[in-house]
Protein backbone atom coordinates (compact mmCIF):
# COMPACT_ATOMS: atom_id res chain seq x y z
CA UNK A 1 0.00 0.00 0.00
CA UNK A 2 1.29 3.36 -0.89
CA UNK A 3 1.26 6.46 1.49
CA UNK A 4 -1.29 8.07 -0.50
CA UNK A 5 -3.76 5.05 -0.12
CA UNK A 6 -3.26 5.71 3.82
CA UNK A 7 -3.58 9.41 3.19
CA UNK A 8 -7.32 8.56 1.60
CA UNK A 9 -7.66 5.87 3.46
CA UNK A 10 -7.53 7.86 6.96
CA UNK A 11 -9.48 10.82 5.28
CA UNK A 12 -12.06 8.17 4.62
CA UNK A 13 -12.01 7.28 8.60
CA UNK A 14 -12.22 11.05 9.51
CA UNK A 15 -15.53 11.38 7.18
CA UNK A 16 -17.02 8.13 8.37
CA UNK A 17 -16.78 8.69 12.17
CA UNK A 18 -18.55 12.04 11.85
CA UNK A 19 -21.63 9.72 10.88
CA UNK A 20 -24.69 9.59 13.62
CA UNK A 21 -25.57 6.50 13.22
CA UNK A 22 -24.25 2.89 10.87
CA UNK A 23 -26.89 0.13 10.27
CA UNK A 24 -24.38 -2.44 9.81
CA UNK A 25 -24.67 -5.40 7.60
CA UNK A 26 -24.54 -9.35 8.06
CA UNK A 27 -20.66 -10.23 6.94
CA UNK A 28 -19.51 -6.97 8.11
CA UNK A 29 -15.78 -6.20 8.80
CA UNK A 30 -15.42 -4.09 12.39
CA UNK A 31 -16.07 -0.75 10.87
CA UNK A 32 -14.84 0.69 14.40
CA UNK A 33 -14.70 4.50 13.08
CA UNK A 34 -18.53 4.53 13.22
CA UNK A 35 -19.36 6.10 17.09
CA UNK A 36 -23.03 4.45 17.11
CA UNK A 37 -23.15 1.11 15.37
CA UNK A 38 -26.84 -1.33 15.06
CA UNK A 39 -26.46 -4.75 13.76
CA UNK A 40 -29.14 -5.79 11.31
CA UNK A 41 -30.53 -8.67 9.69
CA UNK A 42 -29.92 -9.82 6.36
CA UNK A 43 -31.05 -7.19 3.74
CA UNK A 44 -32.37 -8.36 0.40
CA UNK A 45 -35.02 -7.37 -2.10
CA UNK A 46 -38.52 -8.74 -1.71
CA UNK A 47 -39.80 -10.79 -4.44
CA UNK A 48 -42.34 -9.29 -6.98
CA UNK A 49 -43.71 -12.20 -8.93
CA UNK A 50 -44.32 -16.17 -8.94
CA UNK A 51 -41.97 -18.37 -10.04
CA UNK A 52 -44.53 -19.59 -12.64
CA UNK A 53 -45.03 -16.06 -13.85
CA UNK A 54 -40.96 -15.78 -14.59
CA UNK A 55 -41.13 -18.42 -16.17
CA UNK A 56 -43.30 -17.67 -18.43
CA UNK A 57 -41.81 -14.60 -19.03
CA UNK A 58 -38.95 -16.76 -20.17
CA UNK A 59 -40.84 -18.96 -22.54
CA UNK A 60 -40.20 -22.09 -20.43
CA UNK A 61 -42.66 -24.20 -18.79
CA UNK A 62 -43.56 -24.90 -15.01
CA UNK A 63 -41.69 -28.06 -14.77
CA UNK A 64 -38.69 -26.89 -16.40
CA UNK A 65 -35.35 -27.03 -14.35
CA UNK A 66 -33.52 -23.80 -14.66
CA UNK A 67 -29.64 -22.52 -13.88
CA UNK A 68 -28.95 -19.13 -13.73
CA UNK A 69 -25.07 -18.22 -14.72
CA UNK A 70 -24.54 -14.75 -13.08
CA UNK A 71 -21.63 -13.37 -13.25
CA UNK A 72 -22.85 -9.05 -13.42
CA UNK A 73 -21.01 -7.37 -15.26
CA UNK A 74 -17.78 -8.94 -15.17
CA UNK A 75 -16.48 -10.72 -18.55
CA UNK A 76 -16.00 -14.48 -18.05
CA UNK A 77 -14.57 -17.47 -20.23
CA UNK A 78 -16.53 -19.76 -21.28
CA UNK A 79 -14.14 -22.41 -22.61
CA UNK A 80 -14.76 -25.11 -25.39
CA UNK A 81 -14.43 -27.40 -22.66
CA UNK A 82 -16.84 -25.64 -20.42
CA UNK A 83 -19.52 -25.62 -23.28
CA UNK A 84 -19.06 -29.24 -24.08
CA UNK A 85 -19.58 -30.67 -20.55
CA UNK A 86 -22.76 -28.34 -20.66
CA UNK A 87 -24.11 -29.77 -23.80
CA UNK A 88 -23.55 -32.97 -22.68
CA UNK A 89 -25.22 -31.60 -19.73
CA UNK A 90 -28.40 -30.46 -21.73
CA UNK A 91 -28.53 -33.56 -24.29
CA UNK A 92 -29.71 -35.62 -21.21
CA UNK A 93 -31.87 -33.60 -19.08
CA UNK A 94 -35.15 -32.21 -21.69
CA UNK A 95 -36.41 -29.89 -19.03
CA UNK A 96 -32.99 -28.14 -18.16
CA UNK A 97 -32.24 -24.10 -19.35
CA UNK A 98 -30.47 -22.27 -18.83
CA UNK A 99 -30.55 -18.41 -17.74
CA UNK A 100 -28.05 -15.80 -18.02
CA UNK A 101 -28.11 -12.24 -17.44
CA UNK A 102 -28.39 -9.35 -19.82
CA UNK A 103 -24.73 -8.92 -20.41
CA UNK A 104 -23.88 -12.45 -22.33
CA UNK A 105 -23.33 -12.80 -25.88
CA UNK A 106 -25.48 -15.82 -27.06
CA UNK A 107 -23.42 -15.60 -30.20
CA UNK A 108 -20.89 -17.90 -27.70
CA UNK A 109 -23.42 -20.63 -27.85
CA UNK A 110 -24.34 -21.64 -31.34
CA UNK A 111 -24.46 -25.63 -30.18
CA UNK A 112 -27.25 -25.12 -27.76
CA UNK A 113 -29.23 -21.59 -28.31
CA UNK A 114 -32.53 -23.24 -28.02
CA UNK A 115 -31.34 -23.99 -24.10
CA UNK A 116 -30.99 -20.68 -22.84
CA UNK A 117 -32.43 -17.93 -22.12
CA UNK A 118 -31.67 -14.19 -20.80
CA UNK A 119 -33.07 -12.12 -18.59
CA UNK A 120 -35.19 -9.07 -20.32
CA UNK A 121 -32.98 -6.02 -20.94
CA UNK A 122 -34.67 -3.76 -18.68
CA UNK A 123 -35.92 -5.98 -15.93
CA UNK A 124 -33.81 -4.64 -12.97
CA UNK A 125 -35.53 -7.65 -10.05
CA UNK A 126 -33.31 -9.89 -10.60
CA UNK A 127 -34.32 -11.44 -6.78
CA UNK A 128 -37.53 -12.66 -8.91
CA UNK A 129 -35.14 -14.49 -11.31
CA UNK A 130 -32.79 -15.92 -8.20
CA UNK A 131 -36.17 -17.51 -6.54
CA UNK A 132 -37.15 -19.36 -10.02
CA UNK A 133 -33.91 -20.67 -10.72
CA UNK A 134 -32.84 -24.32 -8.98
CA UNK A 135 -29.21 -23.51 -9.04
CA UNK A 136 -27.16 -20.30 -9.36
CA UNK A 137 -23.74 -20.22 -11.04
CA UNK A 138 -21.47 -17.35 -10.24
CA UNK A 139 -19.25 -15.04 -8.00
CA UNK A 140 -19.48 -13.54 -4.82
CA UNK A 141 -21.36 -10.36 -4.71
CA UNK A 142 -23.04 -8.77 -1.62
CA UNK A 143 -26.53 -8.55 -3.57
CA UNK A 144 -26.19 -12.00 -5.05
CA UNK A 145 -25.45 -13.62 -1.69
CA UNK A 146 -27.68 -11.49 0.22
CA UNK A 147 -30.88 -13.30 -2.48
CA UNK A 148 -29.14 -16.93 -2.52
CA UNK A 149 -29.21 -17.11 1.44
CA UNK A 150 -32.52 -15.56 1.43
CA UNK A 151 -34.16 -17.27 -0.87
CA UNK A 152 -32.07 -20.97 0.54
CA UNK A 153 -31.06 -21.20 -3.35
CA UNK A 154 -28.23 -23.58 -3.75
CA UNK A 155 -25.06 -21.44 -4.88
CA UNK A 156 -22.32 -22.72 -7.32
CA UNK A 157 -19.87 -20.23 -6.24
CA UNK A 158 -16.06 -18.54 -6.89
CA UNK A 159 -14.50 -15.66 -4.95
CA UNK A 160 -12.25 -12.76 -6.03
CA UNK A 161 -8.78 -13.01 -5.37
CA UNK A 162 -7.05 -10.44 -2.97
CA UNK A 163 -10.39 -9.29 -2.01
CA UNK A 164 -11.25 -9.65 1.58
CA UNK A 165 -14.79 -8.59 1.15
CA UNK A 166 -15.13 -11.96 -0.32
CA UNK A 167 -13.51 -13.72 2.29
CA UNK A 168 -16.67 -12.17 4.58
CA UNK A 169 -19.11 -13.74 2.05
CA UNK A 170 -17.39 -16.65 1.85
CA UNK A 171 -17.79 -17.14 5.41
CA UNK A 172 -21.46 -16.42 5.33
CA UNK A 173 -22.56 -18.60 2.38
CA UNK A 174 -20.42 -21.56 4.84
CA UNK A 175 -22.90 -20.91 7.40
CA UNK A 176 -26.05 -19.13 6.20
CA UNK A 177 -26.32 -20.62 2.74
CA UNK A 178 -26.39 -23.91 0.93
CA UNK A 179 -24.18 -24.52 -2.24
CA UNK A 180 -20.46 -25.39 -3.08
CA UNK A 181 -17.29 -22.89 -3.52
CA UNK A 182 -15.03 -23.77 -6.53
CA UNK A 183 -11.75 -21.93 -7.19
CA UNK A 184 -11.85 -20.10 -10.61
CA UNK A 185 -10.01 -22.36 -12.99
CA UNK A 186 -12.86 -24.98 -11.48
CA UNK A 187 -15.22 -22.68 -12.67
CA UNK A 188 -14.11 -21.68 -15.98
CA UNK A 189 -12.80 -24.93 -16.96
CA UNK A 190 -16.68 -26.57 -16.18
CA UNK A 191 -16.07 -28.61 -13.39
CA UNK A 192 -18.93 -27.73 -11.57
CA UNK A 193 -21.25 -29.29 -14.34
CA UNK A 194 -20.00 -32.58 -13.06
CA UNK A 195 -21.95 -31.63 -10.08
CA UNK A 196 -25.29 -30.19 -11.60
CA UNK A 197 -27.66 -33.86 -11.78
CA UNK A 198 -26.86 -34.74 -8.15
CA UNK A 199 -27.78 -31.08 -7.00
CA UNK A 200 -30.75 -30.53 -9.26
CA UNK A 201 -32.94 -33.44 -7.69
CA UNK A 202 -31.73 -31.98 -4.05
CA UNK A 203 -35.28 -30.12 -2.32
CA UNK A 204 -35.19 -27.89 1.10
CA UNK A 205 -31.50 -27.78 1.77
CA UNK A 206 -31.20 -26.80 4.84
CA UNK A 207 -28.30 -24.23 5.92
CA UNK A 208 -26.06 -24.80 9.11
CA UNK A 209 -27.81 -22.08 10.51
CA UNK A 210 -30.66 -19.93 9.82
CA UNK A 211 -30.32 -15.90 10.12
CA UNK A 212 -32.44 -12.84 10.81
CA UNK A 213 -33.74 -11.77 7.70
CA UNK A 214 -34.87 -8.44 5.92
CA UNK A 215 -33.22 -6.18 7.46
CA UNK A 216 -34.92 -3.40 5.60
CA UNK A 217 -38.23 -3.43 7.92
CA UNK A 218 -35.70 -3.34 10.97
CA UNK A 219 -34.38 -0.03 9.76
CA UNK A 220 -37.37 1.62 9.07
CA UNK A 221 -39.27 0.69 12.13
CA UNK A 222 -35.98 2.30 13.80
CA UNK A 223 -36.08 5.33 11.41
CA UNK A 224 -39.84 5.46 12.55
CA UNK A 225 -39.83 5.24 15.95
CA UNK A 226 -36.55 7.12 16.52
CA UNK A 227 -35.99 9.98 14.33
CA UNK A 228 -40.02 11.27 12.66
Amino acid sequence: MYKTDFIQLNQLKEIYSKATLLFRLPFHFKLSYFKKIIDVPLVFKKITRSKSNIKKILGIKDSDKLIFIQFGGHKFKYSEIWQKKLLDILSHISNLKILFNTFINIKEFKNFKKYIRKVPLNDVEIQDYINASNIIVGKTGYSLVSEVIGYNKPFFYTIRTNWAEDILLKQGIDKYGVGKFYESSDLINGNWIDDLINWLDKENLKPKYQIEKYGQNFIKNYILENYL
